[in-house]
């Protein structure tokens, strides 16, 4: 059963299932999981009704490669039957996340599971509290995640491997992002995604320090081997002159904090006098190091590196300059620094003499280490700077043409607005086929073809106010995107998502299906630095196949309106979601 949906599945057949088979569908489902786990004991059948609801149809799927039949509602498969035995999906305990025993993991070890690879004993919290019975089920969360993100089957382990943390503990069988999460909606909202961003800072403070650690022990067995070479040298009666280069050409190994920090000092004033203008402001902290302290950081001194600094973090320098009464700033959410005034009067501000252009490190690149939250490129993550396609003039909502009124079409014309288009088409068939209603003048007798449309009764009367709210719910809606370059796009109608919500104490926007109109990410992500006063970045959706930009704050509406004026997406394209942690 390892990794069940690690490859896409074809479908054999899908049918419907009556109310009758789904009580009894409960009922199974009840005793199966009442017997996977004694502290189920509390499930009866009812408990899958938050789940299978009674009022909405079920429908079974059978599929091939694997041999499996799936249960699914409202777009998603809940449960799935495989040799005789049902199974949970991600969208069942997503919402019945106490279905299963739980294993908690920390957030890089799911990159593996994702894979398909067995969960180790090493990749586990709560290795003590895995079932020691073979092939029990349990599901899978990532510390700080309560909603599962995979479930499978413990395998054959000794007491010892337990206690050792040694070997293999669970074999995946399903995991967000296989092909069963992909055949449903992907509508679940994780926030697993930042505590794997979490963690990754976390292991890249770690080898930062290991690093560092090592350069010391480096720069002392060094400082050993030049005293002893000077002692040698000292017998022999000879100049010590291999030292004296050793020392020189590596200056960042033996730079001291004094000397670190007033390097920074001298790039921070740089920045402030020569760099940023007062119109570029507000500012967040990450794009004030990367793009402007780096720049004007002096080019004949080692590179900068706020580790081996006493500040240790560039929030820390700016607190430090603050406190100074150099600059101003703000923190509009937990963690969203910005430099929000330059005192352009302060006495220190006014005797500093800038570089000159030649005494500064420019574009030059930088390999700068130190704090990976604070320093993080800005440009690496957006890819290509745009789309290659002219500004959006219009977005226009239309209706490509039923066969019923193709007499009317306009030649080489694919798709027209509903009204007054095929309103006007509508009401000149009604008059050119006779169908007025003879009895009741407000009513109209279908002809075989308006009834074959709306899967009516032929001679059925049916009121003329009625006939076009019928008409338009048989068309599928397209979006008509016209260019300032005259050129015209038609695409299935989609809207732009902003998803609003709380993360770890920091409120996080989701700007979901930009590239479905071709606005470039990048650019969007850098607008946000400027126009929502907020730190952005592009990421790869969770379960999507395409990136999304993440912004700092929780103003979706500030984001709606700027993708309404800048890039011309109508309102009723944008969908603001707001999710309940943040309210």
């Amino acid at each position: 059963m390892k990794s069940l949906f690690k490859k896409s599945f074809s479908i054999q057949s899908q049918s419907l299932m009556s109310g009758s088979d789904k009580k009894k569908l409960k009922e199974k489902l009840s005793y199966r999981f009442k017997s996977l786990c004694s502290s189920n004991s509390s499930i009866t059948a009812d408990t899958f009704d938050q789940v299978l609801q009674n009022k909405k149809d079920l429908g079974v799927v059978k599929i091939h490669n694997p041999q499996a039949t799936l249960y699914c509602q409202l777009g998603d498969p809940l449960f799935f039957e495989y040799s005789n035995q049902l199974y949970p999906s991600i969208y069942t305990l997503y919402k019945l996340p106490n279905l299963l025993p739980i294993v908690l993991i920390h957030a890089p070890v799911f990159k593996y599971i994702s894979t398909g690879a067995d969960l180790m004993f090493r990749g586990i919290i709560n290795f003590d509290q895995v079932p020691e019975t073979e092939g029990s089920l349990v599901s899978i969360c990532i510390k700080g995640c309560p909603q599962p993100i995979a479930f499978g089957q413990t395998l054959k382990f000794t007491k010892k491997d337990k206690i050792d943390q040694s070997g293999k503990a669970v074999q995946i069988i399903h995991h967000v992002d296989d092909a069963l999460w992909n055949y449903g909606s992907k509508s679940l909202q994780f926030n697993f995604q930042e505590e794997i961003e979490e963690e990754e800072e976390k292991e890249n403070e770690e080898e930062e320090k290991e690093q560092e650690e090592e350069e010391e022990e480096d720069d002392d067995d060094q400082e050993e081997e030049e005293e002893e070479m000077k002692e040698k040298l000292e017998k022999l009666n000879i100049k010590d002159t291999t030292t004296t280069s050793t020392v020189s050409n590596n200056p960042s190994s033996t730079i001291s904090k004094e000397k670190m920090d007033e390097i920074i000092e001298t790039s921070f004033m740089g920045t402030i006098k020569v760099g940023i203008k007062d119109g570029e402001l507000p500012m967040v902290l990450k794009t004030f190091f990367n793009k402007y302290m780096l720049y004007y950081a002096p080019s004949n001194e080692p590179e900068i590196n706020i580790a081996k600094s006493s500040y240790k973090k560039v929030s820390k320098l700016l607190e430090a300059m603050k406190k100074r009464g150099l600059v101003e700033t703000s923190e509009p959410t937990p963690g969203n620094i910005m430099v929000t005034r330059i005192v352009r009067s302060h006495p220190d501000y006014k005797s500093f003499v800038p570089l000159s252009d030649q005494d500064i490190v420019g574009d030059k690149p930088s390999q700068t280490k130190g704090d990976d939250d604070d320093q993080g490129d800005i440009d690496d993550p957006y890819g290509s700077t745009g789309t290659g396609l002219a500004p959006i003039k219009s977005i226009v909502p239309v209706y490509p043409l039923p066969n019923t009124f193709f007499e009317y079409a306009i030649e080489g014309k694919k798709y027209y607005t509903f009204q007054p288009e095929i309103k006007t088409m509508v009401g000149k068939y009604i008059v050119d086929h006779k169908l007025d209603d003879p009895i009741y003048r407000a009513n109209i007798k279908l002809d075989e073809s308006l009834a074959n449309m709306l899967g009516r009764e032929i001679g059925q009367s049916v009121g003329k106010n009625q006939l076009l709210p019928l008409i338009k719910e048989q068309m599928k809606l397209y979006l008509e995107i016209s260019r300032s370059d005259g050129s015209v796009q038609y695409i299935q109608s989609k809207k732009i998502e902003i998803y609003a919500k709380k993360v770890a104490n920091k409120y996080i926007l989701e700007v979901h299906n930009l590239h479905l109109f071709s606005i470039s990410l990048k650019e969007f992500a850098k607008d946000g630095m400027k126009e929502f006063a907020a730190s952005t970045t592009v990421t790869q959706g969770i379960g999507k196949n395409y990136n999304i930009v993440k912004i700092q704050g929780n103003d979706a509406d500030r984001v709606s309106t700027h993708l309404q004026q800048k890039y011309h997406i109508p309102s009723f394209c944008i969908d603001c979601i707001i999710h309940p942690s943040t309210t």
